[in-house]
């Protein structure tokens, strides 16, 4: 998985290049996982 942030907008924007189709729920959670951690730092 390829994982991009684009930081020039109001809002949290990620882009997900996902090499195997079977992988693509458990990309989607890191990703989630991510914006909590960065949520709940108040960031």
């Amino acid at each position: 998985m390829r994982l991009s942030r684009e930081f020039w907008n109001w809002t949290d924007t990620y882009s997900m290049k996902i090499a195997h189709l079977e992988n693509v729920l458990y990309c989607l959670m890191i990703v989630l996982a991510i914006n909590a951690a960065k949520c709940s730092q108040g960031g």
